[in-house]
């Protein structure tokens, strides 16, 4: 254990192993064509192990799984639509962090450990469509429309909240069944 900063080797290992099968889950969905939404973007299938790491590593840790994540998609050309870097903060490093953070979210007061799983997931699924909304009203415009315009709010809106919703369904739904099933196993929140 490193005494200095309290994070442990198995820690380090989980956070490696949550951040490849995070990118694996991201691979895996290019592969599948039933994710992919009719007016573009896809369902993000690798945000489960996001949220997993969050829960099960805490909000630090999990924030590092996701940048370790999003530097492994990078690295693969997975994470490869760089205009600047305001827009790739919100299209990739921002939404990354807080997904991977969503633990943070956890709210005590709610006392049933599925619905505090839940609006987790919800709170930062809700930040990360923000995020790419912004992203799309004012770098990825339809043609003929502005940045900040009625119409790129439009498009950007059409475009980004349908996966991100249908992923945070699959989030909220998945994610706490294996959480309940592995949770006593670990000793976790």
């Amino acid at each position: 254990m490193d005494q200095r900063r309290g994070i442990t080797t198995a820690q380090i290992a989980m956070v490696a192993v949550f951040a490849a099968l995070a990118l694996v889950f991201n691979f895996a969905g290019d592969f599948i064509p039933i994710l992919d939404m009719p007016q573009g973007g896809s369902i993000e299938i690798e945000m489960i192990m996001l949220f997993f790491a969050s829960y099960i590593l805490g909000s630090k840790l999990g924030a590092l799984t996701g940048i370790i994540y999003w530097i492994l998609a990078f690295m693969t050309n997975q994470a490869s639509y760089f205009l600047n870097v305001p827009q790739y903060f919100l299209d990739y490093i921002i939404p990354i962090m807080v997904c991977g953070a969503s633990s943070i979210f956890m709210f005590k007061k709610i006392s049933n450990a599925t619905l505090r799983i839940e609006v987790a997931i919800f709170i930062s699924m809700l930040i990360k469509t923000m995020c790419n909304v912004l992203s799309g009203v004012f770098y990825y415009f339809p043609e003929g429309e502005v940045a900040g315009s009625f119409g790129s709010w439009t498009y950007s809106l059409g475009y980004n909240t349908p996966y991100n919703l249908v992923t945070m369904i699959i989030c909220m739904i998945l994610v706490p069944i294996v959480i309940s099933r592995i949770a006593p196993r670990l000793g976790s929140h």
